[in-house]
Formats: C-alpha cells, sequence, structure tokens
C-alpha cells in the first residue's frame, strides 16, 4: 500500500480507522504472516517514521501515551489516574549502558522527584529505606588471606571515636527529604584521622537537585558495627561475664592481660596495672569504694581475698599489701580492723596477725607502733582484753 509523494507540499497520509458502533466499537488489526513450517521464520511487522515520532496513544494522547522520538529516545506515560504495568514472563533486565539509572515520585518534597538512583558503583536513595532483612556474602569459600586482627587496637582506636549531636543544614535537608531533628552520629573528618578505611571521599553531583559537592565525606558504617564485635571480644578478655549454670551465678573476672601475650608485646614487659578509685570532688565528700561479698540466708558468707604476687625470680621480692588512710593536715583518717559482735552462742570473729615461716632464715617481724609527734606526746598502744597472753 502506498500513498503519492509530493515534491512542493505534503506527503500523502493513510488513516485507518474501524467503524463506530452503538455498544462497541470495531478492532483493528496489523498482524505479520505466520510460517507454516513448523521450524520457519514468522515475518516482521514494524512502525518506522520518515524522520518524525512514533506514538501509540489511548483516546487521549497527551495524557497516556508511547512514543518513540526521532533521536531515538523512547516515552512511556500512564495517565494520574492510570497505572502502567511492566512484567516479564520468565527473566527481565533494565539495564542503561552509560550515566544512571534513577526513580523519581510525584508527591515527594525531596527536589528534582529524585527519591532513588543507580550509578555505576554505588545505589543511593534520597529517602528512607524499610528493608525487612539484609544479608552479606560471607561464605569460606570466597575468601582468601584470613588473618586473625589484633583487637586490642581495634578497642582503643574505638574509643577515640566522638559521638556527636547535631542538626543537618536546610540545603542537605531540602536534598534528603528530612525533618529539621537533632540527631547523634559520628563526622567523616575526625573518624578518617583514626579510622581512614572507615571513611569514602568522592565528588557527589545530584544534577535535578543543583547540588555538587568536592571532597564528599561518605562512613562506612557497616564496618564499624563488625569492629565493635572485635571490641566486645577484646574487653572480654579484661572484663569476662561467666555464663549462669543452675547452681551459680556467672562469675565476674577483671584481669590484664599477661606480659608478652599480646601483639607487639615486649618479651620482658611487665603486666598491666588495675586501679579502682573515685573522683576527686572540690567542695564536698568524694566518692567511696566499698568491696564487699554477697550475704547468705542459709549456707556461709563469701571471702574476701586480698593478696599480692608471688615472686620466683632470684633477686625479686613478692609484692606487698598496703593498707593506709588519707592523708589532711587536722584530721587524717583513721585504719579501723575489726569483727562484727556475735549475737549468737558462738564467739566472736577472730583477728589473726601472723609473719610466714621461713627455712633457713629469720621469720618475718610485727611491729606495732606510733608515730612520733613533735610538740605533744606519742600516741598509746592499748591492747584490752578479758585475759592476756604471751607466747614466745
Amino acid at each position: 500500500m502506498a500513498v503519492g509523494t509530493s515534491i512542493t507540499s505534503n506527503g500523502g497520509g493513510i488513516t485507518l480507522v474501524s467503524g463506530k458502533g452503538s455498544t462497541q466499537g470495531g478492532n483493528s488489526e496489523i498482524a505479520s504472516g505466520t510460517a507454516s513450517a513448523g521450524d520457519g521464520i514468522g515475518g516482521r511487522l514494524a512502525l518506522k517514521s520518515g524522520g518524525g515520532d512514533v506514538v501509540v496513544s489511548g483516546t487521549n494522547a497527551t495524557a497516556s501515551h508511547m512514543s518513540v522520538t526521532s533521536d531515538g529516545s523512547i516515552r512511556v506515560k500512564a495517565a494520574a489516574t492510570s497505572s502502567l504495568e511492566i512484567r516479564g514472563g520468565n527473566n527481565m533486565n533494565i539495564s542503561v549502558d552509560t550515566g544512571e539509572l534513577t526513580v523519581s515520585h510525584g508527591e515527594t518534597t525531596v527536589p528534582g522527584g529524585v527519591i532513588w538512583r543507580l550509578q555505576p558503583n554505588k545505589m543511593i536513595s534520597h529517602v528512607p529505606a524499610q528493608i525487612t532483612e539484609v544479608t552479606y556474602p560471607s561464605d569460606r569459600r570466597i575468601k582468601t588471606d584470613i588473618e586473625d586482627i589484633d583487637e586490642d587496637d581495634i578497642l582503643q582506636r574505638l574509643q577515640t571515636l566522638e559521638v556527636k549531636k547535631y542538626r543537618y543544614s536546610e540545603m542537605w535537608r531540602e536534598i534528603r527529604g528530612i525533618p529539621d531533628v537533632t540527631v547523634r552520629g559520628v563526622i567523616a573528618q575526625q573518624v578518617e584521622e583514626t579510622f581512614p578505611e572507615y571513611v569514602t571521599i568522592s565528588t557527589l553531583t545530584l544534577p535535578e537537585k543543583n547540588f555538587s559537592l568536592e571532597q564528599f565525606h561518605e562512613v562506612n558504617k557497616q564496618q564499624i558495627t563488625m569492629d565493635l564485635i572485635a571490641a566486645i571480644h577484646a574487653q572480654h578478655r579484661r572484663f569476662k561475664v561467666g555464663p549462669n549454670s543452675e547452681a551459680q551465678s556467672g562469675r565476674i573476672d577483671i584481669a590484664t592481660a599477661d606480659a608478652g601475650s599480646y601483639t607487639n608485646a615486649s618479651p620482658t614487659g611487665s603486666s598491666g596495672d588495675i586501679s579502682v578509685e573515685t573522683g576527686s570532688s572540690s567542695v564536698s565528700t568524694s566518692g567511696d569504694v566499698s568491696i564487699a561479698t554477697g550475704d547468705s540466708i542459709a549456707g556461709e558468707g563469701g571471702d574476701l581475698v586480698l593478696e599480692a604476687g608471688t615472686a620466683q625470680g632470684s633477686g625479686t621480692a613478692a609484692g606487698s599489701v598496703v593498707i593506709a588512710s588519707g592523708g589532711n593536715y587536722e584530721n587524717p583518717g583513721n585504719v579501723n580492723l575489726q569483727t562484727p559482735d556475735s549475737r549468737g552462742s558462738r564467739n566472736s570473729g577472730s583477728i589473726s596477725v601472723t609473719t610466714g615461716w621461713s627455712a633457713f632464715g629469720e621469720s618475718g617481724s610485727i611491729a606495732i607502733s606510733t608515730g612520733d609527734s613533735l610538740t605533744g606526746a606519742k600516741g598509746v598502744v592499748d591492747v584490752t582484753s578479758m585475759s592476756t597472753r604471751v607466747r614466745p
């Protein structure tokens, strides 16, 4: 089928129109031929313009249509009250050769309307995302060069991260479509000083939002989560909470690492100290330190053992135990050593002060004395009992 041509005016047109009906209009069908042979190939159907657009539309061509423009662009549009469905019977692929893939929403408050974008190496959402579950590939067979890490170092570095509270700038709130509220988080530039592996720096450009920022810092918070597990391991080795059992609640162990047992440790180094103290006070009483075992209704009360470390090397000395009160210009603290009263028929608790025995030298001495006084008398040593026995 062909129509006439013109060298001075418009070419002839072709209109295929089905008939109108009172209950239903007539159908129009354009079909290519089929192949009669089982292995044959059916004919091709092509709609091709002479340089203009190819448009497939409903009753209202402006509201709903599919068009192919002369430059090869394709536009599919549904009316505001109509839906659009694209469905693949088996597989379906949406791809772009260059640039980025974006998704927009007509009711969003985000500038430019784009709420999601897929770039060659990144997926960006400009609105909050609700995701039921997130999984990561972590199969042993896809990993190489697996090594232990210095979890103690991770713990120390994590303790330097500062959590701040802040508000986002008006520009960023508009881009993200978020309210002006105070939030908590980290500052990427500060994180980079201690954990540069957490931070990615690039140029962020969002054309439809008229936004571009060079040296844009982003923090990988998933890496922070993994390192928190390592930090918990390191802290657990020093402050260990044991499991509960049927007969006993879980024990708590507080200990420093053995000398030479940690990464980069000197074989001649010392083990760490443990310091338990309260803070200072300028105008009021400083805090107390209370160490006590729990009470028991029917069983025995727990023991309180204060013991210094032993030493085995030649020419070394074992640790000492020092119990001293606090100093004051006029009223230094007292040291009281006593057992509680006995309310029943048994004796009250005893106090035993002894030195250890010696295999070859003299055993240790016991000295009880008061201090000197520059202007007053020395203090009195008062030993009181209903009966006194002095043994050699």
